[in-house]
């Protein structure tokens, strides 16, 4: 296996282990591609630099490492483009990616990569779903009220709470919260588009349709 990809745990310890390894393979740091995202998301073209820097030869060490952290910021044309690199990885080269959430990454990602799961707590905020969708109105509208002053904001929030939700969906084994996910997912591709994000906050959680019973 040439690739993995670390998991649970806080940032540090994840940051921590992947450290250790470059340590324990001897790696010089000349030898260490790394792909992160300043900006909050890593896009195709940054992805394609980061293949064509591992397709040269080690410098100091028998392997490179390419290492990307916050993995789940590859957009999903950066994660298409990484696939051909987990199908034919060049034969110097060991893969190390680190996220907080693994369920923004492609199936075909995952299964090409051994999960390395770390003991500790998760770093990803979480919030309360039930009060957030199914709450008394007027709680709801002070919330759309805070989440909604800049796009970044409702960003933010909605992948929060994507992660929320999902979380919630595999701890009770229930679908309840499906029809939640299914608006939480369209907002992310509205605020993506530019859309008021007033206008998606309102419609996200001041809807009524597919509330979560409580």
């Amino acid at each position: 296996m040439h690739a993995y990809i670390i998991i649970g745990g806080t940032k540090d310890i994840r940051m921590t282990e992947i450290q250790e390894r470059l340590k324990k393979d001897h790696i010089s740091p000349f030898d260490i591609i790394a792909l992160n995202s300043p900006d909050g998301t890593i896009g195709i073209d940054r992805v394609r630099e980061f293949q064509h820097n591992l397709m040269f030869i080690p410098y100091h060490s028998k392997q490179k490492m390419g290492v990307i952290s916050d993995a789940e910021t590859l957009t999903i044309e950066a994660q298409n483009a990484l696939l051909k690199t987990l199908e034919e990885p060049p034969a110097h080269t060991i893969l190390l990616l680190e996220t907080a959430n693994p369920d923004f990454l492609l199936l075909t990602i995952l299964s090409r990569c051994q999960i390395i799961r770390l003991k500790g707590n998760p770093d990803v905020p979480t919030i309360d779903v039930w009060s957030a969708f199914a709450g008394p109105i007027g709680k709801r509208i002070q919330l759309v009220d805070e989440i909604a002053k800049t796009r970044d904001e409702a960003k933010q929030w909605v992948e929060k709470a994507i992660f929320s939700v999902r979380h919630a969906m595999l701890l009770e084994h229930s679908i309840r919260y499906a029809g939640v996910l299914r608006r939480l997912l369209a907002a992310r591709s509205h605020l993506a588009a530019n859309v008021n994000p007033k206008l998606v906050m309102d419609a996200v959680v001041l809807s009524e349709e597919h509330a979560p019973a409580d």
